[in-house]
């Protein structure tokens, strides 16, 4: 944990040090702009600490930091059940389903390979039609239920892995899809959502026709 903070560059690595010390974690934010706070909003046990917020100061981007093991670290917490390719043959993931399942997640203008590359591999291994085929029997689709507002606004990931991200947050009571690459599909993933905020802003939605 002190090695996470106290490093002079937020990398991956210690990125994941951060997340695996703090189970109670509800929300999260990154950006693209470097210089700026990253606020992570900590729920202890006593009345004093319930009010902490840690600063943590990026120094570089923080998009490069989120691999695919960060993601998991993100979504997966609070889960009752984590799915079998992250208990098979390691004790990594053991903690997850003991933490507080994350609330809201800002991930505004994160546009690195890195975090491309993670969210593709996230929907190929556990959100897409054949990552079925990495499920044993009996096993249900991977859905972040608990997450409650994701902002995605100017996250340029291509959109069919932007589809399948947001077919996992059924639950989203608020979600900033603006300037993002949202099909008609896209859109019909979140129709049947209980949205109460949605912004569009700038975002040409393509193939969907308002009359359908």
């Amino acid at each position: 944990m002190e090695e996470g903070i106290q490093g002079k560059y937020i990398t991956a690595d210690r990125l994941g040090l951060v997340l695996a010390a703090l189970g109670n974690l509800k929300y999260f934010g990154a950006t693209e702009c470097s210089f700026l706070f990253l606020f992570l909003f900590l729920s202890l046990p006593s009345p004093a600490s319930r009010a902490l917020t840690m600063f943590l100061p990026v120094y570089v981007d923080m998009d490069s930091a989120l691999t695919l093991p960060n993601l998991i670290s993100l979504l997966f917490r609070g889960s009752p059940t984590l799915p079998s390719l992250l208990t098979h043959n390691t004790t990594e993931w053991h903690n997850l389903p003991k933490f507080r399942p994350l609330l809201a997640l800002d991930l505004c203008g994160v546009n690195s390979r890195a975090f491309h590359k993670a969210v593709s591999d996230l929907v190929a291994t556990f959100l897409s039609p054949h990552s079925a085929e990495n499920r044993e029997g009996g096993e249900q689709e991977v859905r972040f239920e608990g997450m409650r507002r994701l902002g995605l606004h100017f996250c340029k990931m291509p959109s069919g892995d932007l589809e399948a991200f947001l077919g996992g947050f059924s639950g989203l009571t608020h979600l900033d899809l603006g300037y993002t690459r949202l099909t008609g599909l896209g859109l019909k993933v979140i129709v049947e959502w209980p949205l109460v905020s949605l912004s569009l802003s700038r975002t040409k939605v393509e193939g969907w026709e308002l009359t359908e």
